[in-house]
């Protein structure tokens, strides 16, 4: 798997400028997203409380569903920033109980992730 060398995210104007006031990028719990299954495992039920995100997308080509999913009646802006902004480390979870066979990257090593107290 290749890392991609942008990453795009689709925001109000709102929160463009919380994003440059603050110069920091808000990470929410995955308890807060709209697919309230992407916070459940088969083996912890509700793991959502412990995973943070902040969603983005390696098309660069523009998404209507993306316009209108992530901004207020397709108003907004579209964020693009160097995908290795941060030091990225290859998950893969198929050696996990409880998680389909993917991979993905995160800023935080597998390690860490899955040690028994993070």
């Amino acid at each position: 798997m290749e890392q991609p060398s942008f990453l795009y995210h689709y925001t109000s104007i709102e929160t463009l400028a919380m994003i440059l006031s603050s110069k920091k990028i808000k990470f929410n719990s995955l308890n807060n997203v709209d697919d309230l299954n992407e916070g459940k495992s088969i083996d912890y039920k509700h793991i959502g409380g412990y995973f943070f995100i902040s969603c983005w997308t390696s098309f660069a080509e523009e998404s209507l569903p993306f316009w209108n999913m992530y901004t207020p009646s397709m108003k907004g802006v579209r964020i693009k920033m160097p995908s290795n902004l941060f030091q990225c480390n290859l998950i893969n979870t198929n050696t996990i109980k409880g998680f389909s066979d993917k991979e993905y990257f995160s800023i935080v090593s597998q390690e860490e992730t899955f040690k028994e107290k993070y």
